[in-house]
């Protein structure tokens, strides 16, 4: 069976992995380095720290004489 864009895209599917399926789907001719490219043009903010760690950071920083 030969394995183009449309059989992946179908087993993928089959294997329950619709997003993977829509993603390569989408990108399949595009080069591997102007895809890697594009995974870092849109900045992603850093999730917010719990606030267990912040207050943990803040006393050992006070600690230490920051």
């Amino acid at each position: 069976m030969p394995l183009d864009t449309k059989t992946i895209c179908r087993l993928l599917q089959n294997a329950n992995r619709p997003e993977l399926a829509k993603i390569l789907g989408e990108v399949w001719e595009t080069p591997l380095l102007d895809y890697a490219d594009q995974l870092w043009e849109k900045p992603v903010a850093p999730p917010p720290f719990e606030i267990e760690l912040r207050e943990a950071f803040e006393t050992e920083f006070c600690r230490i004489g920051y």
